[in-house]
């Protein structure tokens, strides 16, 4: 009897013994779940690919990385903000201008249109930040149709708080434009 209760204890060990360590064993994760886990989840996976084909050498790619910028803009995301590319989109703004890549003295990224819908998305956004970059751009800039958009974003948010020194260097392009 003695030895019949023991093996039956010893069954029941031996039984639970086989589920507990089936939950401890970590689960095996897919490629998928580790890049997901390791930037951020779904969010942190769209600012890589928006960080990587900003940083393109093609326009095609730049384009493509500002209208994943304006998607963010249009949903109204809660986790990655327009503030969060921010950066990647003033060094869209920016390139060709102050930011420049030369190949035996030309400079190989002067993307025009690419400058011209970064300064458009800046223009729409109503943050401080947003006015000083279109400030840099009216600065920095030669192509008139850029500087238009500066000025247009500009007006259209902050048109009440210019100081003087800004309001003049508006002055100066509205009068060149005419």
């Amino acid at each position: 009897m003695f030895k019949y209760k023991l093996s039956i204890i010893l069954v029941f060990f031996i039984y639970f013994s086989n589920i507990f360590a089936q939950e401890s064993t970590p689960r095996i994760i897919t490629f998928e779940e580790n890049i997901c886990v390791t930037f951020g989840g779904r969010d942190g996976v769209e600012y890589l690919i928006i960080k990587n084909t900003a940083e393109e050498d093609n326009i095609e790619a730049k384009l493509l990385s500002i209208e994943y910028m304006r998607d963010i803009q249009t949903r109204n995301s809660t986790i990655i903000t327009i503030n969060d590319v921010f950066d990647i989109l003033m060094a869209l703004a920016f390139e060709g201008t102050i930011i420049t890549e030369r190949d035996d003295g030309i400079n190989v990224c002067n993307f025009p249109n690419v400058r011209l819908e970064a300064v458009r998305l800046i223009g729409e956004l109503n943050i401080i930040e947003a006015r000083m970059a279109l400030i840099e751009v009216l600065r920095y800039e030669n192509e008139m149709l850029i500087i238009h958009e500066a000025i247009r974003g500009l007006l259209r948010n902050w048109s009440n708080t210019l100081n003087d020194e800004e309001n003049n260097i508006i002055n100066v392009y509205m009068n060149r434009m005419e």
